[in-house]
């Protein structure tokens, strides 16, 4: 369908009442429900294997505080959302990482084994929840769900709920934890030992890439390097692909407001821009963009910008020479990687010199080929205060580990039956 408007009709001028909504209500920041919070908390005390669940609404409600003091209280681990990464700090005992298709293992066999799960802002999405598939991520309701949402038409939208409960997160998190300090009872907790194997049992599984020696650098080996060289509270901007699933499955975020990524359509070219943003609002943390190489070149107008505006982002280069997960599904499905690798006529790997581009726009590069020299490029990387470029050249033939599933595959093998 094509729709022509002449742009004598577009300039004209109209007469009409302004009218605006707001994407979402201002929903009042109150404390939910009474009696739904004595039900949360009689379920949560009986509960024998009891999981959280927590989004990016505990951010947005600057819960931050609320939610550790609930978890050191009660003792359940807690498992995030792509988006709520960060809200609680994931180096911590009770830490299970991100759910879903490509969240860590531990997280996605605790939640699909927890008897009760108490969510807290959250909308249960696909990438999140497997899809929805009980066999991978969430088994509700054979496990009970209890859900708190500052949103009412969140509650129940996706999974049946045991218990609803409309209200902020930071006001009703606070109020669960008195109730629940009140009560004189503890909570079961999670079986610590069984925890504790099953998160070594992940960081067994995923140490063979994180030590890669093998050229073009393995992707999780460079974020392995990049855990090692960052400070804590560094806030990391991912685009999309490996730099964005591989950094949620496997980045350790330590701080609030520290793993910014665009979710929901995830879209390519996101994170060169946002980081700037993210920096100019931070001025005094270190902002590192996670990009591959067919993201920067679709947003290369934020190198400029950081010139112009003396912004300091450090910019990580994935340089695979292919957009890889589009390529992997082309692969996979159609025998075909038309149209996803970055070649010459004559099939030869073809990108721009990204050092020569870099210093076109007047920033400060490296490159670094060798994966034993990553560690050092890092610290280099990390040492300045300038807007910076460090181009890796990473493998793209390695999917990433995908402990969750994605019904995605079931529409492309039914499509090229």
């Amino acid at each position: 369908m094509l729709i022509d408007v002449p742009m004598d009709v577009f300039s004209q001028q109209v007469e009409s009442d302004v009218v605006t909504a707001r994407r979402r209500p201002n929903y009042p920041r109150v404390v939910g429900e009474s009696a739904g919070i004595d039900a949360a908390v009689e379920l949560l005390l009986s509960a024998r294997k009891p999981v959280l669940f927590v989004g990016n609404g505990i951010l947005l409600s600057e819960a931050c505080d609320e939610l550790r003091e609930f978890v050191e209280a009660s003792r359940i681990p807690v498992a995030t959302t792509l988006m709520g990464k960060g809200v609680f700090p994931e180096d911590h005992a009770l830490s299970l990482g991100m759910t879903g298709i490509w969240g860590s293992r531990a997280a996605n066999d605790t939640t699909r084994e927890a008897d009760v799960i108490l969510a807290i802002g959250t909308a249960f999405g696909e990438a999140d929840c497997s899809s929805w598939n009980p066999k991978y991520t969430f088994n509700i309701p054979t496990s009970k769900l209890i859900q708190i949402d500052i949103d009412p038409q969140e509650i129940g939208k996706i999974y049946p709920v045991e218990v609803g409960i409309v209200g902020d997160a930071k006001a009703t998190l606070r109020e669960l934890s008195r109730r629940l300090k009140e009560s004189g009872r503890a909570t079961a907790g999670y079986p610590a030992e069984e925890l504790a194997q099953r998160k070594q049992s992940w960081r067994d599984e995923l140490a063979g890439s994180q030590k890669d020696s093998g050229k073009p650098i393995h992707p999780a080996r460079l974020l392995a390097e990049l855990i090692e060289a960052a400070p804590d509270d560094a806030i990391m901007v991912t685009d999309v692909g490996w730099n964005k699933n591989g950094a949620g499955q496997q980045l350790l975020s330590l701080k609030p407001a520290s793993f910014i990524t665009s979710g929901g359509m995830a879209t390519m070219g996101f994170s060169p821009g946002a980081a700037v943003g993210a920096k100019i609002g931070a001025p005094d943390r270190k902002v590192v963009c996670l990009v591959g190489d067919g993201g920067l070149m679709s947003a290369l107008g934020a190198l400029a910008t950081c010139v112009e505006l003396n912004v300091p982002v450090l910019f990580l280069l994935f340089n695979n020479y292919c957009y890889s997960t589009i390529r992997t599904v082309g692969t996979t499905f159609f025998d075909n990687a038309y149209g996803t690798e970055f070649t010459t006529p004559d099939g030869e790997p073809y990108n721009p010199d990204f050092p020569m581009l870099a210093k076109a726009f007047g920033i400060q590069s490296d490159r670094v080929t060798e994966p034993d020299d990553l560690a050092a490029a890092m610290n280099k990387a990390f040492a300045v205060d300038v807007p910076y470029l460090l181009e890796v050249r990473t493998r793209g033939d390695v999917p990433m580990p995908r402990t969750g599933h994605w019904d995605i595959e079931e529409f492309l093998r039914l499509g090229n039956d």
